[in-house]
Order: C-alpha cells, then sequence, then structure tokens
C-alpha cells in the first residue's frame, strides 16, 4: 500500500526547528499507520551537501524515498526546509527563494508520479523575515552586509513561490499557514498530520529559539573570514549568549517603521489572496 505523504517544505525560520523537535518526539508515541523520519536522517539521506541535486546520488534516494513510501504505513510525514532552498540564496538575487523551481522540480522526479502529497508552506512577514533568515545566514557562511540580502528589493511577495511549489505538485493538496499565528494553529496542523499534537509535549519544546541581537550581527561583523563551520556556530551562539547576559539582547531589525510597515502590507495583501484561492487552503484561527 502506497503512503499519503506530508511534505512539510518550511519556509526557514517560521519555527521550522521547532515544528520538526515536535515531530522527532511525537514519532517515538504515534500510531504505527504514522512514519514519521526523523529530520537528521531525512537531511542526511536527501538534502545534506544538496546531495539530492547530484546525479550520482538519485537513484539511492530514490530507492529511499521509495522505501518510505511503500512501508504500508497510512502516513508518511517529510520535513525539511532545505529541498526549496537555503538561507544564502537570499543573496545576489531580486526574489525569494530563486533556485526553488529547479530544486523542487529534481525532488518530485524522485517520488512516484502517482504519489499522493499533502504541502505545508508557513509563511512570515518580510520585515521579521529578512532579518531572521540573515541572521541564520551568519550562523554558517562568512559576513556580508544586510542591504545585499536581495538586492536591497526587499517588497517581496510570497505568491511567486507558493505558485512555483503548485507548478511542481499540481495534484497536490496545499497548505500555507501564517507563522504568526503559529502557536495557536500548530496543535490543529500536528493532529492532521500525525494525529497527535503539541499541546501534551513537554514544556521546553513550546520555546521558540530568538532572534540573534543587534550586539551579536555587530559582532559576528568582525570574526576573520573562512572559519570552520562549527567554530562559527559556536561563536554566533556565544556572542548571543553574552548579549542576553550583558542587557544587550534587543533582536536584530534593521528595518524603519515606514519599511516595517510596507512589508506589512505586502503580507497582509499575500494573506487575503491565499485566502480566496480556491487552489489552496489557508490554515489560520
Amino acid at each position: 500500500m502506497q503512503s499519503h505523504l506530508h511534505l512539510h517544505l518550511g519556509a526557514h525560520k517560521t519555527a521550522t526547528t521547532h515544528f520538526q523537535r515536535m515531530l522527532d518526539t511525537i514519532a517515538g508515541r504515534t500510531a504505527s499507520e504514522v512514519l514519521i523520519p526523523t529530520q537528521a536522517n531525512i537531511r542526511k539521506e536527501i538534502t545534506h551537501a544538496n546531495r539530492f541535486l547530484i546525479f550520482e546520488h538519485q537513484r539511492e534516494i530514490q530507492s529511499f524515498l521509495s522505501d518510505l513510501l511503500s512501508s504500508g504505513n497510512q502516513n508518511v510525514v517529510i520535513s525539511e526546509e532545505n529541498l526549496i532552498g537555503e538561507a544564502k540564496d537570499f543573496f545576489d538575487c531580486d526574489s525569494l527563494y530563486k533556485n526553488s523551481l529547479n530544486r523542487l522540480r529534481t525532488f518530485s522526479n524522485l517520488i512516484p508520479n502517482s504519489q499522493a502529497v499533502t504541502i505545508w508552506f508557513f509563511i512570515r512577514s518580510l520585515d521579521s523575515f529578512l532579518p531572521s533568515i540573515y541572521c541564520e545566514y551568519l550562523r554558517h557562511w562568512s559576513y556580508r552586509d544586510f542591504d545585499s540580502v536581495l538586492n536591497g528589493n526587499y517588497r517581496q511577495s510570497w505568491l511567486p513561490v507558493i505558485n512555483c511549489i503548485q507548478s511542481v505538485f499540481p495534484n497536490a493538496h496545499i497548505n500555507i499557514v501564517d507563522y504568526h499565528q503559529y502557536r495557536k494553529i500548530v496543535p490543529r496542523v500536528l493532529a492532521e498530520i500525525t494525529g497527535d499534537s503539541s499541546e501534551n509535549l513537554p514544556e521546553q519544546f513550546k520555546v521558540v529559539r530568538p532572534r540573534l541581537s543587534n550586539f551579536t550581527v555587530q559582532a559576528v561583523a568582525h570574526m576573520p573570514d573562512r572559519m570552520p563551520f562549527l567554530l562559527q556556530n559556536m561563536a554566533v551562539d556565544l556572542f548571543s549568549t553574552i548579549s542576553r547576559f550583558t542587557g544587550k539582547s534587543q533582536p536584530y531589525s534593521p528595518f524603519c517603521s515606514l519599511i516595517t510597515q510596507q512589508l506589512r502590507e505586502v503580507y497582509k495583501n499575500d494573506i487575503e489572496t491565499i485566502r480566496n484561492t480556491p487552489t489552496l487552503t489557508l490554515v489560520e484561527q
């Protein structure tokens, strides 16, 4: 029996890691008809070093996915934000997730054509999303100034990205989730995907990691280029910890009030368009 695939594509910085931790916890106690591979395993088998884009690995990944989807479980849940793109994709370009079409199309070719798919995609207003994705970039790559994010073209809509998802998965049921209602909505989302919810998870799973502070971003600017990844990540976390203990924990925010309001208006229009699009489901309170 072929399973129904629930595919959570992110986006980045929409509490994705938090959501994945809850999935991992639910996986240990959920009903046997639901298969939830750990995010670590999915990353190892599919997206590490973008291996799903490399021809030499694709037959192996195709076999891995086939085994998951023919396991006899009613639902299979895959959560991996790096299928659609990476934090570094937001530099030297003029649009969100510039490589999403090629990445998603390549991945879709690795799953059976007849596969039933439900897509989950969380979106966030760009006044907080762009600073957060920028801070995520700083954890992994050499410092770059915020002004180079999207080449300064900040007034972006999520609709082209969603249209890309629709074009690659034309027969999928596509759910768009408003990140700003995350805490209220996520129990219902988890229940629909897994039959369980976050309501009885340990308290530590209800805490979402805060953004980096202004102090941390300023400190990262002075770190040496090409620092080893693990050391760089540790340094960024250290600066973030210091900022909290020294009272300098104000979240990094590069936008003035006018631009913030403009970006929120774009997001508001996106939400309204999604709500009125018959081929999309807006998951809201």
